[in-house]
């Protein structure tokens, strides 16, 4: 091998290693899945439609929540007519992990869910063994306590019936999306030898409070509201959170930022400087991260309904830039439709990758030899003496010149 040969090897060794760590980088930079997103138009009228267009690469399969919800191809479009700004979110699955985007449909003068509720005790006025019936209903509640002379958790609507041996009042508390609602009634009693006495300041009620939360179960950053209620105080009442909530009012709302039990413990304190304690919890779970890398969250393998698209659309549309295959899956390529999660192991491109590795594993290898066999070649070339033709000879006859060579 001479040396114009093994300059050359050096060179293209060189710049195939340099190609080698480039073009790897770029793979590893692109492992996790883009994800285009976006809604036409953003903002619409109460009543109109929009579109959800989105695309998808480097993924092997999707899935919707938010708005939306179910497993959804690599590219399409759906059409929504929200009835409130809406948020929809799509999560995208590959060997690496996975990544989630959203787009957002603001509805201008968007409809608002009032929060109703009723409560009603019959007949509020018995003989002592009779029975009263305890009736409630609410509309767009998120849950309801009971206090007073009944307590615990209760359904959004409902029916009781109750035999009380005393003059009693029924509170119920219920809460709706930002606000909290509080009813009493109360049922008197009559003895057969004698009359209950109506409450009064100096034969004050029993003093209850409870506490009620909007949801036993929330994601980080999820809005919970906590609301007391109180019967049989005087007024003025002071409600004093502690614990998980922090505050002072009947209402407290909260963003958790960190997952786990969170418990709310409201002191109630009325005008007789009486005090009582309720305690109420929700739980805190790891929800998706809209818009961030998360690592690895592969959905469990259930049974999904395949997907359904809208065979009404054209068969290439495009939206804002984003061109995308009609929702006839029929006419989509085989990167657009939906692969098992699995699939991308043996896809060609990993297997394409482990062939490059494997020559570029070889021809380093092969440099090497090279380098070694090049430098024995100049060692021999430059420093092993050679003999000279003259009679300066050393002591075993041989002539030699170790400080120069005609070779130099």
């Amino acid at each position: 091998m001479n040396k114009k040969a093994i300059l050359y090897l050096i060179i293209f060794g060189l710049l195939g290693t340099g190609i080698a760590l480039f073009w790897a980088s770029g793979v590893s930079a692109a492992t996790l899945p883009q994800i285009d997103i976006k809604s036409i138009p953003s903002r619409i009228d109460k009543g109109e439609s929009s579109i959800i267009v989105w695309k998808v690469t480097n993924a092997d399969s999707c899935t919707a929540s938010g708005e939306w919800s179910g497993r959804k191809s690599l590219v399409g479009t759906k059409s929504v007519r929200p009835k409130k700004t809406s948020q929809y979110v799509l999560t995208c699955f590959n060997e690496n992990g996975s990544n989630s985007n959203f787009a957002v449909v603001g509805v201008e003068n968007e409809d608002t869910e009032e929060f109703k509720f009723s409560f009603n005790v019959s007949p509020q006025t018995i003989n002592l063994g009779e029975a009263v019936a305890i009736s409630w209903a609410t509309e767009n509640a998120v849950s309801c306590a009971a206090s007073g002379d009944w307590s615990g958790r209760k359904s959004k609507s409902g029916t009781e019936t109750l035999s009380p041996t005393e003059d009693v009042t029924y509170t119920l508390s219920c809460v709706g999306e930002g606000e909290v609602s509080t009813l009493s009634r109360s049922v008197r009693v009559y003895r057969p030898s004698s009359q209950t006495s109506v409450p009064t300041s100096s034969n004050p009620q029993t003093f209850k409070v409870a506490c009620a939360v909007s949801t036993n179960r929330a994601t980080i950053g999820q809005r919970v509201t906590f609301a007391a209620g109180e019967t049989g105080g005087e007024a003025p009442i002071n409600f004093v959170w502690s614990g998980a909530v922090n505050g002072i009012g009947k209402v407290q709302s909260v963003n958790f930022s960190s997952v786990g039990t969170k418990n709310a413990r409201v002191t109630a304190t009325d005008a007789l400087d009486r005090t009582q304690v309720a305690t109420c919890s929700t739980n805190i779970v790891a929800g998706t991260v809209v818009g961030t890398v998360i690592r690895r969250q592969v959905p469990p393998p259930v049974q999904t309904p395949p997907f359904v698209e809208d065979v009404s659309a054209p068969k290439f549309l495009s939206y804002g830039g984003i061109v995308v295959p009609s929702q006839d899956c029929s006419t989509c390529s085989d990167g657009d439709k939906d692969q098992p999660l699995f699939a991308s192991v043996f896809s060609p491109k990993s297997f394409g990758l482990l062939l490059w590795y494997i020559f570029l594993i070889l021809f380093n290898v092969a440099l090497i030899i090279a380098f070694i066999y090049s430098g024995k070649k100049i060692w021999e070339h430059y420093f092993v003496p050679v003999p000279l033709n003259g009679n300066n000879k050393n002591g075993n006859g041989n002539n030699y010149n170790y400080l120069s060579s005609p070779r130099l």
